[in-house]
């Protein structure tokens, strides 16, 4: 929801809920307890500060994330202003800065204070080609059963041509680096432990008339870490796609 207060400044407001329920019951509500809640709230004060050109913004999150059974979470606010500036008709960036609050349920239940930084740009070379780069640091949620949350840096590339007017191609790449903390383990005895994760995607869309598409998509993903499980994912989607 928008509110505009005045000619050159609004408040955004917004709600979520995200609810993620694993097949396998074993690896959803069984020890690991994978499946989870995830609520948040949000609120954005924007100013225009040069027309069409520079704006600035204040953001205040609140997240609190619930895994089944006695797993625990973590409960986070998040305080940070975002800057984002057109230099040329062709490229735009954006720069945020800030710190999260949380407290985590564990063995320790500890408190933390952690930054938070991203930084982006998006290029557009011609009429039907546009790069992205991105790069991010925070507190998210743990993509294991032993951490509830992680510190990850995340740093992505990504391209996308329109090859006519119905078909385009895009691609992704990323490299995700994450501290995973004792304090944030469910164990007393877990260690402190690093986690690399390596992204690839191509995707292939087609568009049927003006609201309906289908895409075929192909990803890979490779974790690696120094006493977790190293682990190799290939993925294939295909499906439709509405736009309302």
């Amino acid at each position: 929801v928008t509110y505009t207060l005045d000619a050159l400044t609004y408040l955004t407001l917004g709600a979520g809920h995200d609810l993620r329920v694993w097949d396998d019951e074993d690896y959803g509500k069984g020890l690991l307890n994978n499946n989870f809640n995830r609520y948040s709230v949000n609120g954005t004060l924007s100013r225009e500060l040069r027309p069409y050109t520079t704006e600035a913004s204040i953001v205040l999150d609140y997240t609190e994330h619930e895994y089944e059974g006695d797993r625990g979470g973590y409960e986070t606010i998040t305080a940070r202003g975002t800057v984002d500036h057109n230099f040329n008709p062709d490229l735009s960036g954006s720069v945020s800065l800030g710190y999260s609050f949380s407290e985590y349920d564990s063995a320790s239940n500890e408190d933390a204070v952690t930054p938070y930084a991203q930084c982006g740009l998006i290029f557009s070379p011609g009429a039907r080609t546009t790069l992205t780069a991105d790069a991010l640091y925070s507190l998210r949620h743990s993509d294991n059963s032993v951490y509830n949350a992680q510190n990850t840096l995340a740093l992505s590339f990504g391209a996308k041509r329109e090859l006519t007017a119905k078909i385009s191609l895009s691609s992704s790449l990323s490299y995700e680096l994450s501290d995973l903390d004792a304090d944030s383990a469910v164990s007393a005895v877990v260690p402190d432990d690093q986690l690399d994760v390596i992204r690839a995607s191509a995707r292939c869309s087609y568009q049927i008339n003006r609201n309906n598409f289908v895409d075929l998509n192909y990803s890979i993903e490779n974790r690696s870490a120094d006493t977790l499980e190293d682990m190799t994912r290939n993925r294939v989607d295909f499906g439709w796609r509405l736009r309302l």
